[in-house]
């Protein structure tokens, strides 16, 4: 089995704010493999603002050790008062291969758009796994580090002035952008508890508005996160996910569930 793309619930950016699925550990598909991940899921789900959101990603194994991935995605309200899209791009590549250590690089390109705003995120990141068995068929774990960089853009704002000479008023219209980075940190650990069946344990924590507010005032925001992948027939399984997203303050503490099929198309 492999593990799922962390690209897939990226798309859900409008709603899922980039969180991505537990055992959602970054892995090259060989070449020539495209991998279609249709997804559909629900955030918010302990209070009224509850959402719902789906995506489709398409992935190509460019060669053996790198794999280009494409994502659409939207979401909205259960009141359907507010809605978002979103698309994105990501390229992934393995550095190092060995018999138990993985080291992969990936970057990532994602635009999402809702109400008056969009958001532009290019994220960098590394990920190091460690599998007991090179075919994911025991026990593993992997460690990732994640950089977003965000830009929004908030729309025009209106701005006014007075003339100082007449005192007519002056009006103008200036885009609204502002930009920020994170720093986020997940653990996780999967473990193939028999043929076809693997279960995932995710934690991590984010280190929000770095550029904005510095060390002594940055956010930060956790997640725990349950994941179970079944190999239905070759080529084709069912991933879900039950997560729980942890505030700093620890109020407003909500979650999500996410269901999702993997389909692997012939080597072409």
């Amino acid at each position: 089995m492999k593990k799922i793309s962390a690209i897939c619930a990226a798309a859900l950016v409008s709603l899922f704010a980039n969180n991505a699925f537990a055992g959602d550990t970054v892995e090259p598909l060989d070449k020539g493999v495209i991998e279609v991940v249709p997804t559909v899921g629900f955030a918010n789900i302990t209070d009224e603002n509850t959402g719902w959101g789906t995506s489709l990603a398409v992935g190509y194994g460019v060669a053996d050790f790198m794999t280009v991935t494409a994502t659409v995605g939207m979401g909205a309200d259960v009141a359907l008062a507010a809605a978002g899209w979103g698309f994105d791009v990501d390229l992934l590549s393995n550095l190092l291969d060995t018999e138990n250590f993985d080291l992969d690089f990936h970057i990532d390109f994602a635009y999402s758009g809702a109400g008056i705003g969009n958001e532009i995120v290019i994220t960098p990141g590394f990920e190091l796994n460690y599998d007991t068995d090179n075919d994911m068929s025991g026990f593993g774990a992997y460690l990732r580090l994640d950089l977003p960089i965000h830009s929004w853009n908030l729309g025009k704002q209106r701005e006014i002035g007075f003339d100082p000479n007449t005192n007519e008023p002056i009006v103008e219209w200036k885009d609204n952008v502002e930009a920020d980075v994170d720093l986020d940190l997940t653990l996780g650990f999967y473990y193939t508890f028999m043929e076809g069946h693997q279960l995932f344990l995710e934690g991590g924590v984010s280190l929000t508005t770095l550029a904005e507010n510095l060390a002594p005032e940055v956010g930060k925001e956790g997640f725990v996160s349950l994941g179970y992948n079944v190999e239905i027939v070759e080529n084709v399984e069912l991933v879900s996910e039950v997560k729980v997203n942890i505030p700093e303050d620890g109020e407003g503490t909500n979650g999500e569930i996410t269901v999702g099929m993997i389909f692997d198309l012939p080597l072409l």
